[in-house]
């Protein structure tokens, strides 16, 4: 590891970091490769070519052809992949890239690929492996135009045989043949994909279609003055009642259910604001009725266009057609998703972008409905808040008042199109708040799983009864920091017994991942008054149990 100066490769969080920058990097240049083959970013444009990553997988290959060598000290086709990816991240007027990043190019999240330097004699023969396939005697280019973002499952599947392990101070990708079956990802036939969502999620779409219908009907015949009545039938607008549904799939792997969802409910929305307009037959002719949804989309629109023509950009105005702009609205409210495994999380997450990309608007901001989490394993607030109520160690009302300000925080996250890279500043910023927030509330609920974890004869047990009676201060500080101090009231092995408990259960915790539903998705289930709905998701799709 030449290439990164401070290499550890005996540490294994040295290796995690390198297996993450790894797969970052081969989601950056899939995302390039698919965006330049599809004219998504601006391959026709005179400024851009020479900046393009076409431009230099086309020198590459032509010097691979000729045999020519490539230096193993110069890093000039890194250097210049790493440059157009903060172009992609920042946007760059002078050669026409719009602003895109929503997460996948910014440098914050993977410094060690902003740190080291990959020379060309190991960049360019793995850039023209992702750019050409053997065909008999000839090496012939792969066509990313027609990748269906659906293939990237069976990518997702493939890295995941694969580890990086330390072997005598050098590095090595070895086998991992047990990956598929302990992360539970498998691959799921289109065909039935299709079916799944079309029955869990489509008899709620129908049902939201109606009620508009019979909204219309209701006050066809009612007194009041027309205007006041089509201001009253926009809050049942079908379309907008369609993208407040909340589906999601527990074990979303690379996205697969997702990206079809995303479609299916797009095209629903279009049907019914195509629909709305003749489904009003009392409104009057000169001023028919019409989806809320189209002034929305309008506006996005005409907003898109403006920014591209201040900055510079190179955004054709047939590109934010109607179908990309509800797809993105579906995906930043609708789409939920969770999953075990990081890796899984990311290329979902590059899925969904590859499948909404929209020219002149970033990648929509995604942490706050793609969580990493074992959905099978967690607390329930109620639940905990009742067992600490009945050994008297504390209650949360203050804590669950954190709780509904984060879920007025994440409904408001869902509402903003990030139609500009500061709306997408504006999510991440609120996130990030709201997680702060929640962060005591996560410790305690960790530590309370974590806790059921251990064998009932484990001796570390008997720490809960000191930190249930307060001898180490307020429960939730204490889990929250994992770690005490000496306390006079508690015997002095006691010290030692809770010690090891929070430093087994945070392992436990940090390990296992626990989904914790409230915390992940706050806006979600309501705020917790007993008296109101306790909220919950429309639906829940995802793959049949494999065994």
């Amino acid at each position: 590891m030449d290439a990164d100066p401070s290499s550890r490769p005996g540490d294994a969080g040295y290796l995690d970091e390198l297996r993450q920058a790894a797969l970052t990097l081969l989601y950056r240049l899939l995302f390039i490769l698919y965006a330049e083959d599809r004219g998504l970013l601006p391959v026709t444009d005179s400024r851009y070519d020479d900046y393009s990553l076409r431009e230099i997988r086309l020198d590459i290959a032509r010097r691979i052809d000729e045999g020519d060598a490539f230096s193993s000290t110069a890093s000039r086709y890194f250097t210049h992949v790493r440059d157009l990816c903060t172009a992609i991240a920042r946007g760059d007027r002078s050669t026409g890239i719009p602003a895109y990043d929503g997460g996948l190019f910014e440098a914050e999240g993977q410094p060690l690929l902003h740190r080291l330097t990959l020379p060309d004699a190991a960049f360019a023969p793995l850039l023209d492996r992702l750019s050409r396939r053997q065909d008999g005697p000839n090496r012939v280019w792969i066509n990313y135009r027609d990748l269906s973002v659906q293939h990237l499952g069976s990518v997702y599947e493939r890295l995941l045989e694969f580890d990086v392990a330390s072997d005598g101070g050098s590095l090595k990708v070895r086998p991992s043949v047990f990956a598929r079956r302990i992360t539970a990802s498998y691959y799921t036939h289109d065909d039935l994909v299709k079916l799944i969502i079309e029955r869990s999620v489509g008899p709620l779409v129908a049902e939201r279609r109606q009620a508009f219908r019979d909204k219309v009907q209701a006050l066809a015949s009612h007194p009041r003055p027309r205007r006041t009545r089509l201001a009253e039938l926009e809050k049942s607008d079908a379309a907008e009642s369609i993208l407040g549904l909340k589906v999601c799939d527990p074990a979303m792997g690379s996205g697969h259910f997702l990206v079809s969802l995303v479609d299916y409910l797009a095209d629903q929305v279009l049907e019914a604001m195509a629909e709305a307009e003749s489904a009003v037959p009392w409104a009057a002719k000169s001023a028919p009725y019409s989806s809320p949804l189209v002034r929305r989309l309008e506006e996005t629109r005409a907003r898109l266009l403006a920014s591209a023509v201040e900055r510079g950009w190179t955004v054709p105005p047939e590109r934010l057609d109607d179908r990309h702009l509800v797809r993105r609205l579906v995906l930043k409210r609708v789409v939920y998703g969770v999953d075990k495994n990081p890796l899984a999380v990311e290329l979902a997450k590059v899925s969904l972008w590859l499948h909404t990309f929209t020219v002149g608007a970033p990648l929509s901001f995604l942490d706050h409905h793609l969580r990493c989490g074992d959905s099978l394993f967690g607390e329930w607030l109620s639940d905990v808040d009742a067992q600490l109520r009945q050994v008297g160690a504390l209650f949360l009302g203050k804590e669950l008042a954190k709780l509904a300000g984060a879920s007025s925080v994440f409904r408001k996250i869902a509402e903003i199109d990030d139609a500009d890279i500061a709306e997408v500043e504006t999510s991440k910023t609120l996130f990030a708040q709201a997680l702060e927030t929640l962060e005591p509330l996560r410790a305690l609920l960790d530590f309370w799983q974590a806790y059921r974890w251990l064998a009932d004869d484990d001796k570390d047990r008997g720490g809960m009864t000191f930190l249930l009676g307060g001898a180490y201060g307020n429960l939730i500080d204490v889990v929250e920091r994992g770690d005490i101090e000496e306390a006079g009231g508690a015997p002095g092995g006691a010290v030692q017994v809770v010690k090891r408990l929070l430093r087994r259960t945070r392992a436990t915790a940090r390990l296992e991942r626990f989904l914790h539903w409230e915390l992940a998705f706050p806006g979600v289930w309501g705020d917790l008054d007993p008296a109101a709905s306790p909220g919950g998701f429309d639906a829940v799709i995802g793959n049949p149990p494999w065994d």
